[in-house]
């Protein structure tokens, strides 16, 4: 299963809110974009890297990043083949 947070940008005080977990990559995906709909964000990129707590997405917030814990980079990229 995969956790997806939205978490702060690093260097800022520590903040992780649960969002929910998802099977797949594509449901988790489908969530993050409604999220971005819901606040009435137009992400116009996206980039990724992974750490030991795992795969952070920014995507253009400055700000905020999603968190994906459960899946490693790996795994993703197989998943979207």
């Amino acid at each position: 299963m995969i956790k997806l947070y939205i978490t702060n940008a690093l260097g800022f005080e520590p903040y992780e809110e649960y969002v929910g977990e998802y099977k797949t990559f594509k449901e988790c995906n489908n969530a993050m974009n409604n999220i971005l709909k819901t606040i009435n964000f137009k992400s116009y990129y996206t980039r990724f890297w992974e750490d030991d707590e795992g795969i952070y997405i920014d995507y253009g917030s400055h700000v905020k990043y999603f968190l994906l814990k459960g899946i490693k980079v790996g795994e993703l990229l197989n998943e979207t083949e």
